[in-house]
């Protein structure tokens, strides 16, 4: 995904809550630390959040206002009469995983099964790289602790959605973002 991509889907993201509890609490929490893997990205070699996405657009969104770059009301209000907290944006917590491999199991309970559910085509793109690679529909429900008929469920819905878009029968957008 190019970086303007990715900055037009974290506007999509509930991100304001996130950043109004740094600024209250003054800080990053440890016990949330986001999972970090290093690889190739633009040619360097690179620190890729894994999980904890939202955390550090939250962040992003939060520095930038203060240094004036984002110019949108509500960012604007969140900031208002604020200082930036000391070292908010200078020290971050993180995990440093081997691998995305390393992590697949505790993003699998995390987004599929359990307490921060991705929307239902987010879960079945992540299970479905699972099976690509090889894994059984028993292997990845061990890992992510879903049923085996919800792992092929998920499966089958997003090979057909994959289908559905080279058909050109409706635009990926909107595929993307409605229930599998």
């Amino acid at each position: 995904m190019k970086p303007a991509e990715v900055l037009a889907l974290i506007e999509t993201w509930n991100i304001d809550e996130l950043a109004v509890s740094f600024l209250e609490s003054g800080q990053f929490w440890t016990q949330e630390a986001m999972v970090c893997v290093r690889e190739k990205l633009y040619g360097k070699d690179r620190l890729v959040v894994v999980e904890g996405n939202r955390r550090l657009a939250a962040l992003m969104c939060l520095r930038d206002t203060f240094e004036g770059r984002r110019k949108d009301r509500m960012w604007k209000e969140i900031v208002a009469g604020k200082e930036p907290p000391k070292d908010l944006f200078e020290k971050i917590p993180y995990l440093l995983a081997d691998d995305r491999k390393s992590v697949e199991a505790y993003l699998g309970f995390r987004h599929v099964t359990g307490i921060e559910q991705w929307r239902p085509s987010e879960k079945a793109e992540f299970i479905a790289r699972m099976v690509d690679r090889g894994m059984s529909y028993e292997t990845v429900r061990k890992r992510i602790g879903a049923y085996t008929d919800t792992v092929r469920r998920n499966y089958i819905s997003y090979r057909l959605m994959l289908q559905i878009e080279k058909r050109g029968v409706c635009r990926k957008k909107t595929l993307r973002t409605a229930s599998v």
